[in-house]
């Protein structure tokens, strides 16, 4: 359960640095880079704990997961 939830805490973190980055503090490019090998590393882990998870969120996460990246690729 605590893996679960855990994932489901990254996954709102993802979806929160896609919008807002991780702040001005740190160049455009660099930013970018940083947020794409982060959230790289954040969906990977969500796939790994998805071996362990109820099937419902075997299902349900990966739809989530196909809809963000979509709607990052149309609002991009």
């Amino acid at each position: 359960m605590k893996s679960i939830l855990l994932t489901y805490i990254i996954l709102l973190f993802i979806v929160y640095f896609s919008f807002f980055g991780i702040g001005s503090t740190l160049p455009g490019n660099w930013n970018l880079i940083l947020m794409s090998a982060a959230k790289f590393l954040f969906i990977c882990f969500v796939f790994m704990n998805l071996k362990e998870a109820h099937p419902f969120w075997k299902i349900t996460f990966p739809i989530l997961i196909g809809i963000y990246s979509f709607s990052i690729w149309i609002l991009t």
